[in-house]
């Protein structure tokens, strides 16, 4: 589910009008994976089964996400080793969540660190079709092209032709300073790269919110948001990620919970019940 926003841009910056929950994002222009050819991905579902963000598998009991796709555990489902998100096979694994863990630092809507936690309640059974992916490691801003894979919307104004087969695409990724040029001095915060040709030829939307950006085996970034509509010639941008690097070489928030798979706290949390993180240092 990425999140859709008007921008109105002005001398003095932008105005970002905050979207309702049902808005979402997608791949536009890209082509059908490969049944299972990325193992790591998950659909973040809602109870009824309905797709609305997708997250990337990090251990078997850890799905890194979205902050924004926030859900409450008991109506939150996720579903790996799918492709078929419309008619599932049997073959995938359905696991209800007991945590989903926001960013400490995380406002709402878009800005800095629109990055969470999803803990599942019973562990992934690693084979083919179920894997997960490797974080990177701490390291400078990420550079080339990266690989884009979800279920969203894949009309360019956000019609909600949302994707029934998991689709891919590659995008090259901007540096910081193309980014800020592009958005005329707009503060856009570290923690976040854009990625998009500027033809509008491809690009991420509705419903791939909280999905992978990939380099080889690493997740370097998640879709976070974006101008709508989306695949706009000229957009500034296209779609921005959070930099998963910057949060594993400056944040506890990856330091404390991930590295060594510490969890014996998520015993400590109520089922059914969002927090966040009290880690006032990231």
């Amino acid at each position: 589910m990425k999140i859709l926003f008007s921008f109105i841009l002005f001398l003095f910056g932008c105005v970002i009008a905050r979207p309702g929950k049902d808005d979402e994002g997608r791949i536009v222009g890209g082509t059908t994976a490969t049944p299972h050819e990325f193992p790591y991905i998950v659909s973040l579902q809602w109870s009824n089964g309905q797709h609305f963000c997708g997250g990337s598998i990090i251990h078997r009991s850890w799905v890194i996400t979205a902050a924004h796709c926030e859900e409450r555990p008991n109506n939150l489902r996720v579903v790996a080793g799918a492709h078929d998100v419309e008619r599932l096979n049997g073959r995938e694994q359905i696991r209800r969540s007991t945590a989903f863990i926001i960013h400490q630092n995380y406002d709402g809507g878009v800005g800095p660190n629109d990055i969470a936690l999803v803990k599942v309640a019973q562990p992934f059974q690693f084979n083919l079709m179920v894997r997960a992916i490797n974080l990177p490691q701490p390291r400078t801003y990420p550079t080339g092209w990266g690989l884009a894979s979800g279920w969203g919307d894949m009309s360019r104004d956000a019609s909600g032709n949302y994707a029934r087969f998991l689709q891919k695409v590659w995008l090259p990724i901007h540096s910081q300073d193309k980014c800020l040029e592009l958005w005329r001095g707009a503060n856009i915060d570290r923690s976040n790269l854009c990625a998009a040709p500027l033809d509008g030829s491809t690009d991420t939307c509705n419903a791939d919110s909280g999905g992978p950006l990939a380099q080889g085996n690493s997740l370097v970034g998640l879709v976070s948001w974006g101008p709508t509509p989306c695949a706009r010639p000229n957009a500034p941008g296209g779609t921005y990620f959070i930099v998963v690097t910057i949060f594993l070489k400056l944040s506890t928030f990856f330091k404390k919970y991930l590295y060594g798979f510490h969890i014996s706290w998520i015993g400590l949390l109520k089922h059914s019940e969002i927090i966040k993180l009290n880690d006032k240092r990231c």
